[in-house]
């Protein structure tokens, strides 16, 4: 639209409140999906209550503008940076701490994936309602000049790509890069901005009445058909896609590359591939755990000369921020504790030593799969996991023993006593409140931290197997909720990551030093090669065992989710107690895999192993994964838990959207609502443009829409091209009975396609291309 027509633009209340709806729906359409995604601190009724005054007052500026009155619009203009200036000034340090905490919100989450950005620390002092109040005010700045921006494009050019280039990065951002999702009103916020600009905007344009009539239309349907989603789809069953993980990976290391270590850049099935198996992690992220996804792509083989059960570890982190599991800082650098353990595996009698093979199917890797008890091998065990002494080669084979009785063979020296008390505490603090609350549910569980050791982690262990139920679908906490604190005591259904973090955070709580450790259990074969994949990814606990170092313990549980209310009478028969006074040595043979323990990758911290059923290498009380396809259950003899068995947690039902086929049935009948409106409204439009207008405009829009229809098989005679042209680029007065002969031509046209066509092209040209 030209200058001149901004000018003569006349504004009547429908197109004016329109666009004000417009504008002002551009705030939450950009701005929440951020705050959510990032857990900011704003007063959400206020930032829009301010959002709706600036909303009026933009649309109203540039509507003034474009109906001629520029000057008006110019002062509006000129008063609103004056004020927003004068905000800043005067509250300048509230502001500054606004954007702090906004900037350090967004940088600190994404520092959880991305290892090169640096977390923000906020200054010291900072109450609560001082960073509700600045950043509710930050966010109210930033959405001034926006709201700007969009009453220019919407009001005053009448434009909506502006808009999407602005809405977009923010949307993109937070579905994509980050870990944390949106809340999905937030996300169906967005969509409703998106869908009200662009499905009416083809009419806006040519009337702005017609478009706001329209728009209004539009809003209670799509208003509904949000709350229909939002009702369907709870926010604990978002699962995020793992491409934008890879497509992250895959950054990074071009970014590597770039820097200059000269190596090629890999491909993205090999940077895949590297995710799963290659990625030394020392930070595994528990907060945004949803249900269990894998692929079944195989990562390692494994060549084990003794067939069992085999537990590989890769990464033991013990430190929990309530976000993740992460390294400990401070190890004694002078100190391996996996040199003493080995010097007391080798000391002590045992059946035989065993070796294992393993070789990486993405290529050379920094990180070593370890069995537990290992005397020697072509790898170097360090704190947190173990790396191939040859960092180009791709397998390492590791020679262990099979070992029942670890604490039997301790023994106390120096070194071991030095690291003893370094691990007493780095491995014990699991923050408060969370320790408190563990301690409470551990008491009413009987177990008191004053008890001896050995029966501390065995009294753990049985509780947290039959804390919750085997699931691999369950769902993710909500925003707020501490992951392990929400397993416990609310949700009960998960998986071993669940389980694990549970059963070491409980007996941090109590003193006992242990560590979260994720990896590969493999059910390997004597003499074959063993394929592992990332189903076979698994998580469990490890304990310190005073002069020896750190045992494996399985607590994963078992129980599957019932799929109805139990019916049966309670039986009078309870669960077996734990042993009343077991001695220390029974950490190792009640809660030590025969022959390993496993370790993490990058994917194994969303993984589990409900392949094959670990028993206990030497008889211990490890507990068994369930299989996959059936579940075995830990309380009841016949595959249910019994119904009166009291340490059996019954947990509530499930959210699940279960209107899949609903949700369908109203989208197709609001599809199709869709459709008629734009069919009627273009048949409005188009039908106006034949009756208004000078007769040469009203001929070359009958000339549209015949040319409209030649697609579908018109032919135009030359007379009507002839009138056509000269109505395009003659300067004569053009004469009614030319106009005449072309509505003639276009109405028998018409129906005569409407007659001829067959029913399938014929319904396409009347409800998508829109000429019959």
């Amino acid at each position: 639209m030209s200058g001149a027509g901004r000018e003569k633009r006349k504004w009547s209340a429908s197109p004016l409140a329109a666009g004000c709806l417009l504008v002002f729906l551009g705030l939450p359409g950009t701005f929440l999906p951020i705050i959510t995604a990032f857990s900011l601190p704003v007063e959400l009724p206020l930032l829009l209550l301010i959002g709706a005054l600036l909303s009026v007052y933009v649309t109203t500026m540039f509507a003034a503008a474009s109906a001629g009155k520029r000057r008006t619009g110019v002062c509006m203009l000129l008063l609103l940076a004056a004020a927003w200036i004068f905000v800043c000034v005067r509250w300048s340090e509230m502001l500054r701490v606004g954007a702090q905490v906004a900037i350090s919100g967004v940088v600190n989450e994404i520092a959880l994936g991305v290892d090169f950005v640096s977390e923000i620390a906020l200054p010291a002092g900072l109450t609560a309602a001082e960073q509700l109040a600045g950043c509710t005010l930050f966010f109210a700045m930033l959405a001034a000049p926006v709201l700007l921006l969009y009453g220019w494009s919407i009001v005053y050019f009448s434009a909506v790509a502006p808009c999407m280039v602005i809405s977009l990065p923010f949307f993109a951002v937070t579905m994509i890069l980050m870990d944390v999702p949106p809340a999905l009103y937030a996300v169906l916020c967005t969509l409703l901005f998106w869908m009200l600009l662009l499905l009416p905007q083809s009419v806006r344009r040519a009337s702005p009445r017609r478009g706001a009539a329209l728009t209004f239309l539009y809003l209670p349907l799509l208003t509904a058909l949000c709350g229909v989603v939002l009702l369907l789809s709870p926010r604990e069953n978002y699962v995020r896609a793992a491409w934008p993980d890879v497509l992250r990976e895959q950054l990074v290391s071009l970014r590597s590359n770039a820097a200059g270590d000269g190596a090629e850049a890999p491909s993205l099935m090999e940077t895949v591939q590297q995710i799963t198996a290659s990625r030394p992690d020392t930070d595994i992220h528990v907060r945004s755990l949803g249900p269990r996804r894998t692929t079944g792509t195989p990562v390692l083989e494994v060549l084990s000369s003794a067939s069992g059960t085999l537990y590989l570890r890769g990464a033991a982190l013990g430190v929990y921020d309530g976000a993740a599991w992460r390294q400990a800082e401070g190890a004694p650098a002078d100190i391996s504790i996996a040199a003493i353990t080995a010097d007391a595996v080798m000391a002590a009698p045992a059946d035989g030593e065993n070796t294992v093979e393993i070789r990486h199917l993405s290529g050379a890797t920094q990180l070593a799969y370890m069995p537990y008890y290992a005397v020697m091998g072509d790898a170097e065990a360090g704190e947190v996991y173990a790396r191939p002494a040859d960092r180009s080669t791709d397998a390492y084979t590791w020679v262990y023993r099979t070992w029942d009785n670890p604490a039997a063979s301790g023994s106390e020296n120096a070194a071991e006593a030095a690291y003893r008390a370094w691990a007493q505490t780095a491995y014990t603090g699991v923050p408060e409140p969370l320790a408190g609350r563990l301690r409470e549910l551990a008491a009413e569980a009987g177990i008191d931290g004053a008890m001896p050791r050995g029966e501390i982690v065995d009294r753990v262990a049985d509780y947290i197997r039959q804390a919750g139920y085997y699931d691999l679908e369950a769902e993710r906490a909500p925003n707020g909720a501490d992951f392990i604190e929400y397993f416990l005591t609310e949700s009960h259904r998960g998986y071993c990551v669940h389980f694990a973090s549970a059963a070491t955070a409980m007996l941090q709580s109590l003193g006992v030093p242990a560590r979260y450790v994720s990896g590969y259990m493999v059910d390997a074969a004597a003499g074959e090669w063993t394929s592992v994949t990332d189903s076979d990814a698994h998580a469990w606990v490890e304990v310190y065992c005073d002069g020896f170092g750190w045992t494996p313990v399985e607590v994963t549980g078992s129980a599957p989710v019932p799929t109805a209310e139990p019916t049966a009478e309670p039986t009078a028969e309870p669960t077996a107690e734990p042993t009343a006074e077991p001695t220390p040595e029974e950490i190792g043979a009640e809660a030590t895999p025969e022959t390993g323990g496993p370790e993490a990758t990058a994917v194994p911290d969303v993984g589990e192993t409900p392949e094959t059923t670990a028993e206990p290498p030497h008889g211990g009380s490890a507990g068994q994964q369930p299989q996959e396809g059936r579940e075995p259950n830990a309380a009841g003899a016949d595959g249910e838990p019994e119904p009166g068995d009291a340490s059996v947690i019954v947990p509530p039902a499930r959210k699940t959207p279960g209107g899949a086929a609903w949700l369908l049935l109203l989208l197709l009948p609001a599809a199709a609502g869709l459709i008629v409106l734009r069919r009627r409204a273009l048949l409005a439009r188009r039908a106006e443009q034949l009756r208004r207008g000078s007769c040469k405009k009203r001929i070359l829009a009958a000339w549209r829409e015949l040319q409209r229809l030649c697609r579908y098989g018109t032919q135009i005679p030359q007379a009507l091209t002839d009138i056509a042209l000269e109505a395009r680029f003659s300067d004569h007065e053009m004469a009614e009975a030319q106009l005449e002969q072309m509505r003639a031509f276009l109405s028998a046209e018409r129906k005569r396609l409407s007659e001829s066509l067959p029913p399938l092209r014929r319904l396409i040209a009347r409800y998508f291309d829109v000429v019959l």
